[in-house]
């Protein structure tokens, strides 16, 4: 049986699609990185793409009848990470800062961390099932953990990037401006087809479409 037999062709161009996204991101991260190497904001956007990549390469190579757990679990390691990292970017960008005293980094990278941990176990994430070529997750008991810090992390990115916007003048504003404009309505879309709906429907069915808003997000 051939690999397009196997997994569908229809599946086939979606994972091929999410690889390129997932080398997208990567291309953004290590351009933003070579540029200023020193420099704290290019390292946190660096690991903010590294950490997209890992979650949509973990929804790459999950979807496949044959694939084990530990795949799947990667997704939720990479998604965990992005936030940490997404709020680290914030809290440097544009000048850059030393991180001290930023109470709620330090608290969401402490939680974060102990969920990234505990995705490589059933308590986040038991398994999948491919049925028809439709993948379907079953979930843990402490995914409702999971989507909480993940909707929360969510909430105070925003709420962050929305102070220092208002708080910046010139060329730092209109920079802010476009990390606000880039980052709320994909990370939206993301959370809807990736945390939201497993949660409350039960269904990952559009899980594979959630990366796909983040290659024109770390563009702008």
């Amino acid at each position: 049986m051939t690999l397009p037999e196997l997994i569908g062709q229809g599946y086939l161009a979606t994972r091929l699609v999410l690889l390129g996204v997932a080398l997208t991101n990567i291309a953004f991260g290590v351009y933003v990185y070579t540029k200023n190497p020193k420099n704290l904001p290019n390292r946190m956007f660096a690991g903010f793409a590294g950490s997209i990549a890992l979650w949509t390469l973990g929804l790459v190579l999950s979807r496949t009848p044959s694939s084990p757990p530990i795949l799947d679990r990667l997704v939720f390691v990479g998604a965990t990470l992005s936030f940490i990292s997404l709020l680290a970017l914030l809290k440097s960008f544009p000048q850059g800062a030393t991180f001290q005293g930023q109470w709620d980094l330090t608290f969401f990278t402490a939680i974060g961390t102990v969920i990234a941990l505990l995705s490589f176990t059933p308590l986040i994430y038991r398994e999948a099932t491919v049925h028809e070529g439709r993948h379907q997750g079953f979930y843990g008991p402490l995914y409702p953990v999971f989507g909480t810090y993940v909707l929360s992390s969510f909430f105070v990115c925003v709420a962050t990037l929305w102070r220092r916007f208002h708080r910046a003048t010139g060329l730092a504003r209109l920079q802010l401006q476009y990390l606000l404009i880039g980052l709320v309505a994909p990370t939206t879309a993301a959370l809807t087809t990736n945390v939201v709906f497993p949660w409350f429907i039960g269904t990952s069915a559009l899980s594979s479409y959630g990366p796909l808003s983040t290659a024109p997000m770390m563009g702008v």
